[in-house]
């Protein structure tokens, strides 16, 4: 039962109702039926009792009674956790307000927050902080009240899932995309879902890529703890893509393979090579080879199945046409091998991942909103405005299609996420190719491609970060590195060398290429940070070896026209889940409430919470959230393929679409 308690109160004009619904489904057998109150003041009421990481609905309407206009940005509403025996504050958050309101004018808010993780004695204090500055003050206390949190029931065993789950995850999708074809009534399924579902923006991970995200997403913890830190790990001279090794906690897939649930996972980010499932692993679209699949008996059938997946390019087909066509091929493929696994059985759980929407905005916005773009190196023409315009609708239509055809909310509980969303990134993206340049001052050779060969190279490129100017040179040592040239008593004279080589290279207007190169304090690496060139000096020449050389040979420039926003989207529908706006998410809660809803226990440590508040609430009284301290790491599958030293086929395409797009060099 959905329980209410309304409070009030006046404070420097502020006036704050609230209603708090407690605790969803988190309270156990046992529980009492209706929550008891307590209040330091005669305004604010809630439960005296919550339990440790349920999420409580609130809804505040804040009142402006003062003669000032409330501005966002400048006062939020605070959430505050204290100890009750200290007063030392536990956890905090903000709230933004949505838009001005005008002295008189009153604003509804609906929220949710979660109780502290950790069982003992808090007091919840709520009001209006302005960022940075201060608390605003009241004629006594702040709206406060003494709340006991306790740990949540026991773990039992495994439950009946709420219904069967199929996870569809849409690398980039973004709201601000979606919203207004919805709204036009050009997507009905997506639509569909908002309509019978609940929705909302997903918050993302700062600073992080979609390696680390989607790892984030199917285990509910960081990278600190599930151990990927991005698309590539040092690999002696050079980087190799992740593995699913390299992961250090269970994925869902593994838990719930565990409690005997049938599970399907197709292309889902760092599952290659596969893991041993109760199910089926799929973790790549093309060149399955004798590594992309589990179990192995299957992979000859799937091969057959995306193989016969062909787009045929048109004649004197570009790159931008290429690339738009093997796009809608990747997602064909994928929904291909859904519809072959169906056939065979629906599984408890399935998770299917693309990343044509994340290619297709990256590679195509400027085309969507060709106004932004001033900018020559992406200013589109007319003619491909009117040829590609659509292609990043064209791709969102193929899902909406792909959903009406497959998706039964009486069947199946849909689950719509991505691990951020997408804007226009109208500078372009210019980076300087490090191992040529050192090629061309006579520190190493290089292939065509600028990869280093090793044998005859005294220094390298490492740098980890393909988007930073703030680059690593690493020396080829003896002794460190597989194939060192370069003895460890030469170090220190090699790197200051190359750092007074480096910082004297001048342009056609004697602007430095380097602002500093300082050699490391062992002279094993030199620290490098290069300029932002514009485009004006690409065509400059830069003395090399007394030589004069093109600057536009030593640098790296992408054809992207759409980059990273903050949020991404999340929609779960079908099965118990309500109609509803999701507020406050972010996608360490996705996790978490999978399991929920497959009826496993949540992890203590896990770093996200059960959305509790979107599903019924009777169902969620007689299906409590269960926890269990920590999910074991050797708890994760073993790889179901050998995994080789040398790259394939399909790792050295994947190579090649991510440094196309930037993520890698």
């Amino acid at each position: 039962m959905k329980r209410k308690i309304q409070f009030r109160r006046m404070v420097l004009g502020l006036t704050i109702a609230a209603v708090v619904a407690a605790a969803w489904g988190c309270n156990g057998e046992g529980a009492p039926s209706a929550p008891s109150a307590t209040a330091l003041g005669p305004s604010l009421q809630v439960p005296s009792e919550m339990q440790a990481g349920c999420r409580y609905a609130i809804s505040h309407a804040l009142k402006n009674d003062t003669d000032e206009r409330w501005e966002p940005g400048i006062l939020k509403v605070g959430v505050r956790w204290l100890s009750a025996e200290t007063d030392d504050v536990v956890s905090s958050d903000r709230r933004q307000l949505s838009r001005p309101v005008e002295p008189g004018e009153s604003l509804d808010i609906d929220d949710v927050i979660a109780a502290p993780d950790i069982p003992g004695a808090y007091r919840l204090v709520i009001g209006l902080v302005e960022e940075g500055v201060r608390w605003v003050p009241t004629d006594s206390k702040r709206d406060r009240a003494d709340v006991t949190v306790v740990a949540a029931p026991a773990y039992m065993g495994p439950e009946k899932p709420a219904g069967q789950i199929r996870i569809i995850g849409l690398d980039g999708a973004t709201w601000d995309v979606l919203l207004p074809w919805i709204e036009a009534g050009k997507l009905p399924n997506f639509f569909r879902v908002l309509r019978e579902g609940s929705w909302g923006p997903l918050r993302s991970l700062p600073g992080s890529l979609s390696p680390v995200m989607w790892t984030s997403i199917a285990t509910g913890y960081e990278r600190d703890k599930h151990g990927i830190e991005g698309f590539q790990v040092r690999n002696g001279y050079g980087m190799r893509l992740v593995r699913s090794s390299d992961r250090k906690v269970p994925a869902i897939w593994n838990l719930a393979s565990q409690y005997g649930l049938k599970t399907y996972i197709v292309n889902w980010q760092v599952t290659d090579p596969p893991e041993a499932i109760n199910g089926v692993m799929v973790s790549r679209l093309r060149e399955l080879g004798e590594t992309g699949v589990y179990p192995l008996e299957l992979t000859e059938e799937l091969a057959a199945i995306t193989g016969a997946v062909r787009l045929p390019p048109t004649a004197q087909e570009d790159s931008v046409q290429r690339w738009r066509r093997v796009l809608r091929e990747d997602l064909e493929k994928l929904i291909a091998i859904e519809r072959f696994l169906t056939s065979r059985g629906r599984p408890d759980l399935a998770g299917y991942y693309t990343h044509s929407t994340d290619e297709v905005q990256h590679r195509y916005w400027k085309y969507m909103e060709p106004d932004v773009f001033i900018d020559p190196l992406l200013r589109p023409s007319p003619d491909d405005v009117k040829e590609h315009g659509n292609a990043i609708f064209e791709v969102y239509q193929r899902i909406d299609d792909w959903i009406g055809e497959s998706w039964s909310p009486e069947e199946e509980i849909l689950v719509l996420v991505s691990d951020h969303g997408a804007q226009a990134d109208p500078q372009p993206r210019v980076y300087l190719a490090l191992n040529p340049l050192l090629a061309a001052l006579g520190l190493a050779e290089v292939t065509e491609s600028g990869e280093v060969i090793t044998e005859a190279s005294q220094a390298f490129n490492c740098t980890e970060d393909p988007w930073s100017f703030h680059l690593t040179i690493c020396l080829n040592l003896v002794g460190r590195e597989p194939n060192g040239i370069v003895p460890l008593e030469k170090a220190t004279a090699l790197s200051q060398n190359i750092a007074q080589r480096l910082t004297a290279l001048r342009l056609t207007d004697h602007t430095a290429l380097i602002k500093s190169a300082e050699p490391s304090a062992d002279g094993t690496s030199v620290r490098v940070e290069a300029i932002r060139p514009s485009r004006l000096q690409f065509e400059d020449e830069l003395q090399i070896q007394g030589r004069m050389a093109r600057l536009r040979d030593y640098l790296i420039i992408h054809d992207i026209s759409g980059q990273h926003s903050s949020f991404g989207i999340l929609a779960i529908a079908g099965g118990p889940v309500v109609v509803g706006r999701i507020h406050n998410a972010d996608l360490l809660d996705v996790a978490p409430t999978i399991l929920y809803l497959l009826g496993q226990p949540v992890a203590e440590d896990m770093e996200g919470s059960p959305l509790t508040e979107i599903v019924e609430p009777r169902y969620l009284e007689e299906h409590p959230v269960y926890r269990t301290r920590s999910f074991d790491p050797l708890a994760v599958q073993d790889e179901a393929s050998p995994v080789s030293g040398r790259e394939d086929e399909a790792q050295r395409e994947l190579k090649e679409r991510l440094r196309s797009l930037g993520y890698i060099q």
